[in-house]
């Protein structure tokens, strides 16, 4: 799933040099690329047998938090939101 994630942002990335693209619209792309990037290299580091137990905790933990996580960024965007309106003029 990952990868094909991976396939399809790179696909926009690089049809962005023939189609005229917003800089903002493909500095997210990227950004949410290279997260997935770092993710898939952590992975590929579950091959090396000193770090493999490292990662495999990592993966857990990640997996214990997601609705931690879910709370987290609904009240980081609730938050985000307040304070645009706030500063707004």
């Amino acid at each position: 799933m990952m990868d094909i994630m991976i396939l399809g942002l790179n696909f926009v990335n690089t049809a962005s040099l023939f189609v005229a693209i917003e800089v903002y619209s493909l500095r997210i792309v990227e950004s949410i690329l290279c997260i997935l990037q770092w993710f898939k290299f952590l992975y590929f580091m579950q091959l090396v047998d000193d770090i493999a137990p490292y990662v495999g905790i990592i993966f857990v933990i990640m997996k214990d938090i997601q609705y931690f996580m879910v709370i987290f960024v609904i009240a980081l965007i609730a938050f985000t939101n307040a304070f645009y309106l706030i500063g707004r003029n």
